[in-house]
């Protein structure tokens, strides 16, 4: 009687077939040790410069974001963060699935995740304000007689009510730039 269908193995050889195998797969184990241990030793290294890195992306970014009332090309400013940001986070995501193998742990990278947030933040924020500007922009065109207090009235308070939705910071920001904007 056979076990299996195309093995010819009989079952006294099997308890010694395992145990080789057991014993090969140690040794290959204490083979490769070495080089495993070089592998988490190079993604550590990677962590950390992984870390000096998205720390110097989050200081280029705070100071070359549109965070000023004046900013010129913020879309452009914000796209191209935007597009540095992918490739650190491409980065990012590769090095874990490298440290997943290893079983290396990676930390929170916290400045890359607040940068992504701020983005998104800066370009509602931006959208916010072309929409302000372009509504200020056709009221000054507007003839005294045809202007229309009530409906202004309610643009502002819906920009009022979308400024609301930003942090502190943002605030900051609208009401400067509210202020500069009716000083026309």
């Amino acid at each position: 009687m056979k076990p299996f269908i195309g093995y010819d193995v009989p079952q006294q050889e099997l308890p010694e077939k395992w145990n080789n195998t057991k014993k090969i797969a140690i040794s290959v184990k204490h083979e490769i040790a070495p080089l495993q241990t070089a592998e988490v030793s190079l993604i550590r290294k990677k962590i950390i410069l992984f870390d000096v890195k998205q720390n110097n992306f989050r200081e280029k970014f705070r100071l070359e974001a549109p965070f000023q009332f004046d900013a010129e090309k913020p879309y452009t400013m914000i796209d191209k963060a935007n597009q540095q940001l992918e490739a650190l986070e491409q980065e990012m995501v590769h090095m874990q699935e490298s440290a997943n193998l290893f079983e290396v742990t990676v930390p929170d990278h916290k400045q890359t995740q607040q940068c992504r947030k701020e983005i998104k933040l800066l370009k509602g924020l931006w959208d916010i304000i072309i929409n302000v500007r372009s509504s200020i922009d056709d009221w000054t065109k507007t003839p005294w007689r045809e202007i229309n207090v009530e409906q202004m009235d309610v643009e502002l308070r819906r920009f009022a009510k979308a400024s609301s939705e930003f942090s502190s910071w943002h605030r900051f920001f609208f009401s400067h730039f509210e202020s500069k904007t009716v000083s026309y």
